[in-house]
């Protein structure tokens, strides 16, 4: 009988501490997805195929936050969030190999927990991107670098699973401006196409979408 009262009082415990607010000053989140990027040339004088480069390939993000709000209603986090892609080019170019994306932020995100089993929220930031591929001309491999400032927005929902765990669903656009450098390894490239590469600047726009599991600490 004394096990029967200890088994019941510890579920009673469980499912009221289930469904208890939880209240947190951290929230983390790691996450897998899929991303595109559509580079657009500023110059008009470039071919079409130079005009305009596409690349999709896989990618993780991860952020933390530091939280505050009204519980059970709305909260509010701060904090940095880093995003890595490899992605293949999709074109008519020779010689294009996979397009390395490395980018870090500070964002802002809300999520209304107003709504307990499915919360929308919103990521906004502005970060600083690198991207990084290698690309043929003559026989000879050139490492390209673009890298600048871009803006990103994600909307998302996330699940509650367990106390204090989401799994967590989104999509995002990202948009900046990158301006483009590279060098010749070999010392044998005509130096007017160097030229061309260093002077190049892309507007830039890009999607992702990811599945994930947030914590609250």
């Amino acid at each position: 009988m004394k096990k029967i009262i200890k088994m019941t009082m510890f579920s009673a415990a469980f499912l009221f501490w289930s469904a208890s607010p939880v209240f947190s000053i951290l929230e983390a989140a790691a996450e897998g997805n899929v991303s595109g990027y559509i580079l657009t040339n500023t110059d008009s004088t470039v071919t079409e195929d130079e005009k305009k480069l596409d690349f999709i390939g896989p990618g993780a993000s991860v952020y933390i936050h530091w939280t505050f709000g009204f519980p059970e209603v709305l909260t509010i986090g701060l904090g940095p969030s880093f995003d890595l892609a490899a992605m293949k080019y999709y074109g008519n170019l020779t010689g294009m190999n996979t397009f390395l994306n490395i980018r870090g932020a500070a964002e802002l995100m809300v999520t209304l927990d107003i709504v307990p089993k499915a919360m929308p929220f919103v990521r906004l930031g502005y970060g600083y991107e690198y991207n990084g591929f290698d690309k043929e001309y003559s026989g000879i491999s050139l490492p390209v670098i673009m890298q600048g400032g871009s803006l990103h927005a994600n909307m998302g929902v996330v699940i509650p699973i367990i106390p204090l765990v989401r799994i967590s669903l989104e999509g995002g656009i990202v948009s900046g401006t990158l301006s483009t450098s590279t060098e010749d390894p070999s010392g044998t490239i005509l130096q007017t196409y160097l030229d061309s590469i260093n002077k190049s600047e892309y507007n830039h726009f890009g999607w992702r979408a990811g599945l994930g599991v947030q914590i609250s600490i």
